[in-house]
């Protein structure tokens, strides 16, 4: 899912008897792989004048909390008017992209969200490997790993309506945002990757996490959490109630750090109908 969105047609190039890294390879890096040249033919399916959406998508993909619309036009070329409203509009009911507010900030960005993009020009773009069997080579390897967290990430910002439902939510008015704490590094600070703020003043602060495994706190990282929940109470006051919410692929090892965790979605929550 997290290399095709779960599109039928690209799935479709999966056979049973394989892997999953056998069939990842096979869809997209053999020789004559059915989705080498996917990304560019799945635009012109979308779209009429498919050149400025795609321009959109690639410079997008370069960060991972998105860019604002005046950053979009200095970095494509496109005039911050009608042509560029008509894109992002566009870009987003085709559900490529994902628009959400910095509560802090609040500023709107723009974020890649679908799964399939994201991956293309991550790994397959350019013809950036020559390995017919690349995924399986380097299935477990740092930059992969790095990758599973990202798109994870976004897997959940694709999957809301699920989330809210998990938490029994799904009748309260909520808003989905994010928080971000930057330093003049624009790749560096810290975020809260997605805030979900309720009707009645209370904000899951949402921690998501892919992994192998059930997540296990640790004192490291249960000292980041209260630092997060420190600087949340201090930039947003008392007029919020903040609570911690992990959503991970499995689950939470329990011990004496576990408790700062309030709410918890696994992925079998995320995957339904």
């Amino acid at each position: 899912y997290m290399a095709t969105g779960g599109v039928p047609y690209y799935l479709s190039c999966f056979e049973r008897g394989y892997t999953v890294a056998q069939n990842i390879d096979r869809a997209f890096f053999a020789r004559n792989a059915p989705l080498q040249n996917e990304f560019s033919r799945l635009f012109s399916s979308i779209f009429i004048n498919k050149a400025n959406y795609e321009k959109v998508v690639r410079f997008i993909a370069g960060r991972r909390y998105g860019y604002t619309r005046e950053e979009i036009s200095l970095g494509t070329g496109i005039k911050s008017g009608s042509g560029l409203s008509k894109t992002l509009k566009g870009l987003s009911e085709s559900r490529l992209i994902t628009v959400y507010k910095d509560i802090l900030g609040g500023k709107t960005y723009y974020k890649l969200t679908d799964a399939f993009c994201l991956f293309y020009l991550h790994f397959v773009d350019g013809a950036k490997t020559n390995n017919h069997t690349f995924w399986q080579n380097n299935q477990f390897s740092p930059a992969v790993n790095a990758w599973r967290g990202l798109v994870f990430e976004d897997l959940c910002f694709n999957h809301v309506e699920q989330i809210r439902k998990a938490l029994g939510i799904s009748g309260v008015h909520t808003e989905i945002s994010t928080i971000l704490w930057r330093s003049d590094d624009e790749h560096a600070g810290a975020q809260i990757d997605m805030v979900i703020t309720r009707a009645d003043r209370h904000v899951h602060l949402c921690e998501m996490k892919f992994s192998v495994n059930d997540i296990e706190i640790d004192k490291n990282y249960d000292a980041r959490l209260r630092e997060r929940l420190s600087d949340f109470q201090n930039k947003i006051g008392k007029r919020m109630i903040p609570q911690i919410t992990l959503i991970t692929t499995y689950g939470l090892k329990y011990n004496k750090y576990s408790g700062r965790i309030q709410n918890i979605v696994a992925m079998e929550d995320l995957i339904q109908r």
